[in-house]
């Protein structure tokens, strides 16, 4: 059955940013369909991507793309003190950190931009994901075992006594039986024909749509089933299932995130969203871990027993030049240098967990904010007679960093941040017979 085929709407917005009915961006409206498509997947998902408001919503940290029929809405980061930011730069930088986290392929990034008219995000995954399916299936799909139980000509397998009775009673030729089966239906082949089912129901380009029914045809069909987080993390690394990671974890982000609309059937909805947070710790560690040789190690995710049965976890360890440091990434827009409490709190258990002689609190640098030196966390200037002799003093030093440089994504950030170690230098740490804060 042939439908019509309307061009999506690119809608672009920042984090944070307030959207409400009637609305208007780069030429479209935010209606009040794409207001309740919203506001029931906002239910079904716990509010996590935003904040319903009335007759609107408040976008959180979590920046991506969510399309509601023929509208697709870009949330993009926001690190610029100007009101109205360049929502184009900051798309690339989007794009790019993606890249650089390895969430977008990076072989396919650029020729698949070259290709795209909108260049939007969800387009782009949608893009790689049909290219490694067509990969796929010129490579070949894998075969793979499963049970099947049923009636056959032939006895094969094991006959199943009881089911054989109850059906063949009247047909002694047949044979009732359970036995092993070599085709293309198992659960990986399902997962990629549920993600190309999704990308049929969306609103898509003529060409993209052509290509999922050519591709569809050749996996098999099987019934409609809910997929779950499990589904995904069963399987393993092996000779036959490591040409289909890519597209599986596209697959992943489609299956998962669907929401179909089974009211009217015209605004479904699907979100590709990131966590901002994560995506800056994780862009930071890797900056970080390309720079790694004999005087840099860089770990990120180190665990180390707390409370009972919980556990600390820093968000990155560094060893450079044999002192150690831990570095703490906060996705938060400052206007001073005075960080938080909780954010102190949290970086000082870290030190003296870690035995780190100076903690990095890194934000994004948004207001031009110098860099502070290492600060001690004890007030020892003011109480140097409570010191004893060896003891420590941990330090703590708040950083800014540049995410954008000439309009474009910081490159250099790792050795921003390397620099910076080397720029401070600290106090002693050892209190001798006098402090040195005296």
């Amino acid at each position: 059955m042939n439908r019509t085929i309307t061009p999506t709407q690119l809608l672009q917005v920042f984090e944070h940013q307030t959207l409400c009915i009637g609305d208007e961006f780069n030429g479209y409206t935010f209606s009040k369909k794409h207001f309740h498509a919203l506001a029931r997947y906002s239910e079904k998902h716990g509010g996590k991507y935003y904040k319903l408001l009335f007759n609107g919503v408040k976008f959180s940290h979590y920046v991506g793309a969510i399309q509601i029929g023929h509208l697709t809405i870009e949330i993009l980061p926001k690190a610029d003190k100007k009101e109205n930011a360049d929502a184009n730069q900051w798309h690339d930088v989007l794009m790019d950190m993606l890249k650089e986290c390895r969430l977008i392929k990076v072989e396919t990034l650029a020729s698949a931009r070259l290709q795209l008219r909108t260049n939007s995000i969800l387009e782009l995954y949608f893009e790689i994901f049909l290219r490694e399916i067509e990969k796929l299936l010129r490579k070949g799909l894998f075969r793979s075992y499963r049970k099947v139980a049923g009636n056959v000509k032939f006895l094969k397998g094991k006959l199943i006594f009881h089911k054989n009775i109850q059906k063949n009673f009247a047909h002694q030729e047949r044979f009732y039986a359970e036995y092993q089966q070599y085709d293309y239906d198992h659960l990986l082949n399902r997962i990629l024909r549920s993600a190309l089912d999704v990308l049929e129901t969306l609103v898509l380009s003529p060409s993209l749509l052509s290509r999922v029914k050519e591709m569809k045809m050749y996996f098999p069909k099987a019934r409609k089933r809910k997929f779950t987080e499990r589904d995904f993390i069963q399987f393993t690394n092996n000779r036959k299932t490591s040409s289909y990671q890519t597209a599986l974890e596209i697959a992943r982000l489609l299956v998962l995130n669907f929401s179909p609309d089974l009211r009217g059937g015209k605004h479904h909805l699907l979100a590709i969203m990131f966590d901002m947070n994560v995506l800056f710790e994780e862009y930071v560690f890797r900056q970080l871990k390309r720079l790694e040789n004999a005087d840099l190690e860089v770990k990120r995710q180190q665990r180390k027993p707390f409370f009972q049965r919980r556990k600390i976890q820093p968000d990155i360890v560094l060893t450079y030049f044999g002192k150690q440091y831990v570095l703490d990434t906060k996705w938060k827009v400052m206007r001073n240098a005075k960080p938080s409490m909780t954010d102190l709190k949290q970086i000082y258990v870290y030190n003296k967990y870690f035995k780190a002689e100076r903690s990095l609190l890194l934000y994004p640098n948004v207001y031009e904010i110098k860099n502070l030196p290492p600060i001690p966390y004890h007030p020892t200037e003011k109480f140097p007679s409570k010191l004893k002799e060896n003891d420590e003093i941990m330090f703590c030093q708040i950083c800014f960093l540049d995410i954008k440089l000439e309009n474009k994504l910081n490159r250099n950030l790792g050795k921003d941040i390397l620099r910076t170690l080397q720029e401070f230098a600290i106090p002693t740490h050892k209190v001798t017979s006098r402090s040195p804060y005296e």
